[in-house]
């Protein structure tokens, strides 16, 4: 288990109490839990999904990116599991938080979690940031409001109530992001092959796996799978793959006091000045000095 630095680890019983946390859920309003929260503010990460739905402009960091929220409409944001995050302006802003584990969005449906068929469920497809148009707005904002009653009244079937809310949203956010970008019909079966290939390699990516394993293993071949990442993300299947492994690295040069060599290990690379240099041809750093500066940017309150 890796040590870490500086990037808290909050739990869904920092918000609420342990008996509740234990059913993997938590609705709350923002503004409150950000005035009442007693902990410093600042970069951070989670075990659970956080679903935002807010109201201001304000700034959210995530995964070293920096994203503006505009003033004048709604913004959903979905936090992933092991995301690192942060606010900028969050005074300014109002609204709900949704957090919720895999365990409970699947209920009782066996793996793998729909949630993996989300473009924005590890930024494959999406980033996890969306300006709702008047059509998202219309649709989430009384889901946003069940749930808030559901949870606050805990009637019958309350959690089923929230559970298939939750997943009203994000599927309605979905179809936004496709408004965004509209696709024919034909598109569909080749948008499952890149959620399945997502599932794949958010699961295996620490291990040494070529393009073509992750073919076999979906049953298609390499240069059909090269074929239909490239339709949706403008890469191959190898740069998502080495896409994923860096930003692991990332997260691990910065939250953690491993030392690059066991960095490069726990990737699946047998040789860790091999994988130094594939970083820095990447990030055109040297991976301490990535670490040096990432941190240093944080500390100065600064998004990346």
């Amino acid at each position: 288990m890796a040590e870490t630095r500086d990037i808290p680890d909050y739990p869904l019983t920092d918000y609420v109490q342990p008996e509740i946390a234990e059913l993997g859920l938590y609705v709350g309003r923002f503004e409150v839990l950000n005035t009442q929260m007693d902990r410093p503010p600042g970069m951070h990460r989670h075990g659970h999904f956080e679903l935002f739905w807010l109201h201001g402009p304000a700034a959210h960091f995530n995964d070293f990116e920096h994203f503006k929220l505009p003033a004048t409409r709604p913004s959903f944001i979905l936090v992933s599991p092991g995301q690192l995050h942060r606010w900028e302006g969050a005074d300014d802003i109002r609204g709900t938080l949704i957090s919720f584990t895999t365990a409970f969005f699947d209920g009782r449906e066996p793996p793998p979690s729909r949630l993996m068929q989300l473009g924005y469920v590890n930024r494959m497809c999406y980033p996890p940031v969306l300006t709702a148009d008047a059509d998202l707005e219309a649709g989430v904002a009384p889901l946003i409001a069940r749930c808030e009653q559901e949870y606050a009244t805990r009637g019958e079937g309350w959690m089923e109530m929230c559970r298939h809310s939750i997943r009203l949203i994000l599927l309605l956010a979905s179809r936004a992001w496709l408004r965004h970008e509209p696709e024919p019909r034909e598109t569909g079966r080749s948008r499952e092959l890149l959620q399945r290939f997502q599932a794949e390699v958010e699961n295996s990516f620490r291990q040494p796996m070529s393009v073509a394993s992750y073919a076999r293993r979906l049953g298609v071949t390499a240069g059909h799978l090269n074929d239909v990442v490239r339709q949706f993300t403008a890469g191959t299947a190898g740069e998502l793959i080495h896409a994923r492994e860096l930003l692991e690295a990332r997260r691990l040069l910065m939250h953690t006091e491993l030392s690059v060599s066991e960095i490069a290990y726990q990737l699946g690379y047998k040789d860790p000045s091999y994988f130094a240099r594939v970083f820095r041809k990447s990030t055109g750093q040297a991976p301490a000095d990535f670490r040096t500066a990432i941190r240093e940017t944080c500390r100065a309150g600064v998004g990346a």
